[in-house]
């Protein structure tokens, strides 16, 4: 699953340390808790949050959890979704979500004025 991210490991005497600069610790931890415990829980995070995580996890190869991020955002969030749709839309694009990239399609076709 972690394949990617091995690059970016080290072993200091019994500690391995992930040296990433674009994760930040609480972000990790999320991922950790999601891989040891199979449970994310999003409902306390904002949009920006949730992004971010989500494209820890995109750099980490969970497919599985961007799928699930993803459709958790859809089925609860979509409002905010269209709050942040500048994030949201460049965040897709760049990351290749092809769930969020369909929302921010459809809602450019029927909300052109979102953008301004």
């Amino acid at each position: 699953i972690l394949k990617s991210a091995m690059n970016n490991l080290s072993i200091d005497g019994i500690n391995i340390i992930f040296n990433h600069s674009n994760v930040s610790p609480e972000n990790f931890g999320i991922l950790l808790r999601y891989i040891y415990g199979g449970n994310i829980e999003l409902t306390n995070y904002d949009i920006p949050e949730i992004l971010n995580i989500l494209m820890v996890a995109d750099k980490l190869g969970l497919t599985d959890l961007c799928d699930y991020i993803q459709d958790q955002l859809l089925d609860s969030k979509k409002e905010l979704l269209k709050q942040n749709f500048v994030f949201v839309n460049r965040t897709s694009l760049s990351y290749g979500f092809e769930k969020l990239s369909t929302f921010c399609n459809e809602v450019l076709k029927q909300e052109p004025k979102i953008i301004f």
